[in-house]
């Protein structure tokens, strides 16, 4: 991994349910300024009068301006339950997360297959090729946001997850190809999350597959069944799957994501990537 330079952030959500700014002051104390701002249903949300609230905005704007923090992207946030039925809402919450990406500097809005469509259950009926259409099937103004992203240079970026063990959903190649292609426009790519792939089986297949549609990479290690751990604790084949991040052309960042980890755990997999693309 030494032909271009790939930046390495580590998620803020990695040390949830630390509040945003306590999570960004301990990474600063780590030495870490590049991020993926996870943000948080209780810093960021609409209120009953429809507007945004967050309240550490300015206080994040003044982190960056300052020097003192890179937002490499942005993963948009699990809504609150009053939240989720509203179509509008579910609207405007990708938008607002577009805009403070924006206004961070970052590049990419990580997102989850809900946020996209109208219900889980249009979305299986799409998978299944039960006659739902890709379209119908959607949140309604998904192509004005898409379009939204496109003119603020912000890339949208599915992750592929499941919901249930027995349900592949979107931590399937198959799917996850099929839906990229069929919506087809220039600000939808692909957050490859490796730990979500080895629980499933996937990995080969997604590395085989998307390569062309990876833009971020929510790194960590899998410790079977289903544990999120640091890099090298657990059961991913790095010797052989980092030589093939250098060949993802689209990718623009690797970004750590882990689960209560100590602070060994987060700096070790910073510089395990760090090393490898030095």
């Amino acid at each position: 991994m030494t032909d271009r330079f790939i930046p390495i952030a580590v998620s803020t959500g990695s040390l949830y349910p630390l509040p945003t700014l306590e999570s960004i002051r301990h990474l600063n104390e780590l030495g870490i300024q590049d991020i993926e701002l996870t943000l948080q249903p209780n810093e960021f949300f609409i209120t009953f009068e429809r507007t945004l609230s967050m309240a550490i905005l300015p206080e994040l704007l003044a982190y960056v301006q300052n020097g003192g923090l890179r937002v490499r992207s942005i993963h948009a946030p699990m809504m609150r339950a009053e939240r989720c039925y509203n179509l509008w809402s579910r609207l405007k919450y990708l938008a607002h997360s577009i805009e403070v990406c924006r206004l961070l500097g970052g590049q990419v809005v990580v997102i989850h297959p809900f946020h996209l469509f109208r219900t889980h259950e249009e979305a299986l009926g799409y998978l299944a090729n039960d006659g739902v259409s890709l379209h119908s099937s959607l949140l309604p103004g998904t192509k004005d946001l898409l379009d939204q992203a496109g003119a603020a240079n912000i890339i949208l970026a599915l992750e592929n997850i499941q919901d249930w063990q027995d349900e592949p959903f979107f931590n399937a190649p198959q799917n996850m190809l099929r839906f990229l292609n069929e919506l087809n426009h220039d600000s939808l790519r692909f957050t490859f999350d490796l730990m979500h792939a080895k629980v499933s089986g996937t990995l080969d297949g997604f590395t085989s597959s998307l390569a062309n549609h990876i833009v971020n990479i929510h790194a960590s290690d899998l410790l079977p069944p289903i544990r999120r751990v640091a890099v090298g604790k657990g059961v991913i084949d790095w010797e052989r799957l980092v030589p093939k991040f250098q060949t993802w052309t689209h990718l623009r960042q690797i970004t750590v994501e882990l689960s209560n980890p100590r602070e060994n755990e987060i700096v070790e997999s910073v510089r395990f990537f760090d090393k490898a693309a030095s």
